[in-house]
């Protein structure tokens, strides 16, 4: 058995405001769990798998009552687990016999990990964060939803937390380079890392006749007023149904300077909310 137990727990509050009372737990494991990182980056679905600082990100476990959204994992019904060497930090539970039973039901997932691991074939792929918005920049911005997507923003979204791939659109453009990945075995043959390595660049270009994107022009409002780059890109996103908080984890910028993009745009526009702002975008071609 790999995990005997754990120490040091603690139940904190999380970092927003919640519905209903909600707690997240922290401690530490006995023993380093690094090694399993790999194995539940395959079994776990929507794991996401980090290099710096070391961990990895889970849904866990299936509740029975209705949580607000996690804070450690957005996703309504689950808990989250962010699954360090020798730390844990997992939420949200309701009181403290909750959290602990939680905690040991973890610690048997890992310990069973572990006596199953050479039966499973490690995923040592890491998790790359590329905003929203610099995938946008390279799709055809047609929406022709042939993707599956309503739209190339709700594609480039999707994309942007691996929920689907580039190659999903059949009008991105070519790419200058790829990366191609090998497996490092140890000597018992067993793969323990990978190595990326970049092919170098091809003139995809100049093969296909397209050029590349130029930078998004300044757009021209009602009453003389011009858009910003920025305040497009926060129009469009609006546009899409995208609320303040999410537009600010996509544009990498704070909530509040969200908000003031938002009334640039509305001034600008001489509209009075976000319905109004969305008509304006679609008829001006901005989405």
């Amino acid at each position: 058995m790999l995990i005997q137990g754990f120490s040091d727990f603690k139940l904190f509050p999380p970092s927003r405001r919640m519905s209903q009372s909600a707690w997240n737990a922290m401690f530490n494991l006995d023993q380093d769990v690094s090694g399993l990182f790999p194995y539940i980056n395959r079994v776990k679905e929507d794991a996401l798998y980090f290099e710096r600082p070391h961990y990895i990100l889970f849904h866990w476990g299936e509740e029975d009552w209705d949580k607000p959204d996690c804070a450690l994992y957005p996703k309504k019904g689950e808990s989250g687990c962010a699954l360090y060497p020798n730390r844990v930090v997992m939420g949200l539970y309701r009181d403290r016999d909750e959290a602990v039973a939680a905690a040991w039901k973890l610690v048997d997932f890992l310990n069973d990990l572990d006596a199953r691991k050479d039966s499973i074939t490690p995923n040592h792929r890491m998790y790359k964060h590329i905003p929203v918005l610099d995938i946008f920049k390279i799709l055809p911005r047609t929406n022709c939803r042939k993707c599956g997507y309503p739209t190339c923003m709700a594609f480039a979204a999707a994309v942007s937390t691996h929920k689907t791939t580039p190659d999903q659109c059949p009008d991105l453009i070519q790419p200058i380079a790829s990366t191609v990945v090998y497996p490092v075995f140890d000597q018992q043959g067993k793969v323990v890392s990978t190595v990326e390595i970049e092919t170098p660049p091809q003139d995809h270009a100049s093969q296909s006749g397209t050029e590349p994107a130029e930078a998004e022009d300044p757009v021209q409002a009602p009453f003389g007023e011009t858009l910003t780059t920025r305040e497009i890109q926060v129009l469009r996103l609006m546009a899409e149904g995208f609320t303040n908080g999410e537009i600010s984890d996509m544009l990498e910028i704070s909530p509040h300077t969200v908000k003031s993009h938002v009334i640039h745009v509305f001034n600008k526009l001489g509209v009075n909310d976000r319905t109004q702002a969305a008509v304006w975008a679609a008829k001006n071609n901005l989405v």
